[in-house]
């Protein structure tokens, strides 16, 4: 049996030409390849493949995709389709992984710790191109990212402010984003309200209990902290003043604590019901068992009243001490035993308060400076839930 090939114009047959298979040259153009059979008995008839050619490929377009990646980060890169080819061949670092895309124009590829160069060839026929390709940094994930301030206050109280670890990690730089929710401590974030891309943050006055957390990024790399709490306690409702006949008031609040007022002078007595003693202008504010207060009540002024309470001109607890330093116009307070939530007040004859020091705990000698102070007499008020304390002083240069 003898076989006869033809080929297109330009093409050569270097070998098999006979045979049943034959080696060829391509010219410059495509064509029809037939074949025919032939023996004694005659010839058969022909078999035909159209043959296109394919040229060689140009160099893919700049692979786009991030120059900077965080390691054990997931990223897509890609180039543009290059004409006439049939695949890509897509080359990673030494332990990136390409989780899909091998064979495409597009790969999406998870990331190991170092970085290194992304290539890719496109492929047909007549073979593969030219490589194109990108390199890229791995940074080392972000790390450190710690916040803390939990903490517990009133209603329209300012909370101090949260504080934010240095992190570690990333490419040194940091860019930061504090969130609140009011939901829990995982999920309803949002952009926390005011100054929030700071490595501190200062929360505004809160109304309801708040989580708080800092997202750190740097590069391609984020962080987000655990989240801390911010609880918010009520405040009891603004009282009024009940005057139940000519010698009691009454706060309309119930509370754990109250504070009176008579004449901007803070009253000894710190029940819900009070007896008083003297005409003039009465004010309170509730205090419930979580330590909030309330908002002063509006003043209730008592004009008349029979009988007058008779105060003691001086009331002097045993255990306390008060000096006057004349020439130098210093008070000094001091108690054997510590006196917890101290109130020092000194007011003029006519009742103004001209000097106020809230104290948590008294448990030194105190000093107050008085050189501001006009000559003349004053009265020295110290309250704590367990003790009062009346003293006149005078002042002269």
């Amino acid at each position: 049996m003898y076989y006869t090939w033809s080929v297109p114009d330009s093409w050569v047959i270097t070998s098999g030409q006979g045979a049943r298979q034959i080696s060829v040259i391509a010219g410059s153009k495509g064509g029809v390849i037939s074949i025919v059979a032939e023996n004694n008995d005659g010839v058969s008839g022909a078999r035909e493949l159209a043959v296109q050619l394919e040229k060689h490929l140009l160099q893919p377009g700049a692979i786009e995709g991030p120059t900077a990646l965080c390691a054990g980060s997931r990223a897509k890169f890609k180039v543009e389709a290059t004409a006439g080819a049939r695949s890509y061949v897509w080359s990673i670092p030494a332990g990136w992984v390409i989780v899909s895309g091998q064979g495409t124009s597009e790969v999406e590829i998870l990331t190991a710790t170092a970085g290194g160069v992304v290539r890719v060839t496109a492929a047909n026929a007549c073979g593969q191109s030219a490589v194109s390709q990108l390199a890229v940094t791995v940074y080392s994930p972000l790390s450190n990212n710690h916040v803390q301030g939990e903490q517990e206050l009133c209603v329209g109280q300012q909370p101090q402010t949260l504080a934010g670890s240095f992190p570690a990690g990333g490419e040194g730089a940091y860019a930061y984003l504090w969130e609140s929710s009011i939901q829990n401590a995982s999920e309803g974030f949002i952009p926390a309200d005011g100054a929030n891309n700071q490595q501190n943050y200062t929360p505004g006055a809160l109304t309801e209990t708040t989580w708080f957390r800092r997202r750190v990024t740097s590069a391609d790399c984020q962080h987000i902290s655990d989240a801390i709490m911010v609880k918010v306690l009520p405040v009891p409702a603004k009282p009024a003043i009940e005057q139940l006949g000519e010698k009691e008031l009454k706060a309309s609040v119930a509370g754990a604590a109250y504070e009176w007022w008579h004449n901007g002078v803070l009253l000894g007595q710190q029940t819900q019901v009070i007896t008083i003693g003297k005409a003039g202008v009465y004010s309170v504010r509730v205090q419930n068992s979580e330590g909030c207060s309330s908002a002063v009540s509006d003043a209730l002024e008592v004009v008349q009243q029979e009988e007058e309470e008779v105060q003691p001109e001086e009331v002097i607890p045993p255990g306390v001490n008060v000096t006057l330093r004349p020439g130098e116009r210093q008070l000094i307070l001091s108690s054997k035993e510590p006196l917890p939530k101290a109130l020092l007040q000194i007011a003029d004859l006519q009742g103004r308060e001209v000097y106020r020091k809230e104290i948590l705990q008294l448990n030194k000698p105190v000093t107050l400076e008085l050189q501001q102070l006009p000559d003349g007499i004053y009265m020295l008020l110290l309250h704590t839930p367990d003790l009062y304390l009346k003293k006149k002083v005078l002042l002269q240069r």
